[in-house]
């Protein structure tokens, strides 16, 4: 499941392709979700 959320970004910002990559959650609730 973490691959999705990484490869999303990467579609959304080529600039992102090919590098390590964080995708966080927001501020207001617990719950977030790293991805590499």
């Amino acid at each position: 499941m973490d691959c999705f959320f990484a490869a999303v970004e990467a579609l959304d910002n080529p600039e992102y392709r090919g590098k390590p990559l964080i995708v966080g959650g927001r501020r207001d609730t617990p719950r977030a979700v790293v991805s590499t």
